[in-house]
């Protein structure tokens, strides 16, 4: 009896998401960015979702004095929330900070003097001129 009634339970779900006009809206958008849920809990969530976004972007069609166009993009599926969080602002590494420390070479044999031009860091000095002749 447990199992006829989870049956029935899905049956009914199942039928009131065929009815819902968006559906055949929210499976091309599946289709058209490739989305795959885990499990149907999470489908309906995230069509829960798209339908409010969908909502959203319908009324504001509406509204002639738009600078901007709005449509169904890859982040329907998502509220502005999650959009924010995994999209929006710096994204602190976790864990502990791994900063190596400076540490000085073997500092009994520094050099009095060094020539960087030597070593190659820097060029010989060139002649630039007076200052401010063009």
């Amino acid at each position: 009896m447990v199992l006829g009634f989870v049956f029935f339970l899905k049956a009914l779900v199942y039928f009131a998401k065929a009815e819902d006009p968006l559906l055949s809206v929210y499976e091309k958008w599946m289709g058209d960015f490739g989305r795959v849920y885990k499990s149907d809990t999470e489908k309906q969530h995230r069509f829960d979702v798209f339908k409010a976004n969908y909502q959203f972007i319908e009324s504001m069609k509406s509204k002639p004095d738009l600078t901007y166009t709005v449509g169904l993009n890859e982040f329907a599926d998502l509220t502005n929330e999650e959009f924010v969080a995994k999209y929006i602002g710096f994204k602190k590494p976790s864990g502990p900070k791994k900063a190596t420390p400076f540490k000085y070479a073997n500092l009994t044999t520094t050099p009095t003097c060094v020539d960087w031009r030597v070593s190659g860091a820097v060029t010989p000095v060139k002649d630039q001129g007076n200052c401010g002749e063009f």
